[in-house]
């Protein structure tokens, strides 16, 4: 792997960009591991959510 990785500053414009791909990793994340990822809020006795 002999390529110079380049990159640049994010922009406004490319926050849609981030945000699919941030949902496809927790996609994958969860797919791979439902007993951490869920789709309910986490708690814990020690420390339940509030509001």
């Amino acid at each position: 792997m002999d390529e110079a990785i380049s990159y640049r500053e994010a922009t406004a414009e490319d926050v849609a960009a981030i945000c699919e791909l941030g949902q496809l990793l927790n996609a994958i994340h969860h797919a791979e591991r439902p007993d951490i990822y869920t789709d309910e809020p986490w708690t814990t006795p020690a420390m339940p959510l509030t509001g």
